[in-house]
């Protein structure tokens, strides 16, 4: 589906960006990796951590082409927002952090116990490496949007 698609349908629609608000976005992600590493927590919110992290990257690329999500499915809005921007690059991952979203619904509102150790590092790595796409692809695409070392 296409970003004209995705907006003639309501769950996107144009609006300018800022830099504040890309930096918001890195810093919400840095927290969120950063605390997916805490042991002490259950591995239900691990990885809900962890998704929040993907959740966050991926809204980084949505406002970086000046798109933001609308209505009550923005989770959904923004990975297939991501994946008409993507196209091809990212499908197969694109698809796994809609699984994950799915995950994540369930262990926040209906039931607990139901990550596993494995679930939870397999999505800890691709956040991580998810982050690095990102950080190619604003370098490549909106270097003026890109973070600051």
């Amino acid at each position: 589906m296409t970003l004209a698609e995705l907006s003639r349908q309501g769950l996107i629609k144009p609006q300018p960006t800022s830099s504040g608000e890309i930096e918001s976005l890195w810093k919400l992600v840095a927290r969120d990796l950063a605390n997916a590493k805490v042991a002490d927590l259950s591995l239900d919110w691990q990885f809900a951590i962890s998704y929040h992290a993907v959740l966050q990257l991926a809204t980084i690329i949505v406002r970086c082409e000046t798109y933001r999500t609308t209505g009550r499915s923005h989770h959904l809005a923004t990975f297939a927002a991501l994946d008409a921007i993507a196209g091809d690059e990212l499908g197969d991952q694109v698809n796994y952090f809609q699984t994950c979203r799915v995950k994540r619904n369930i262990t926040e509102y209906g039931r607990t116990g139901e990550v596993t150790q494995e679930e939870v590092r397999n999505l800890r790595q691709a956040a991580n490496e998810f982050r690095e796409w990102v950080l190619d692809w604003i370098s490549a695409n909106h270097p003026d949007l890109a973070p600051q070392p």
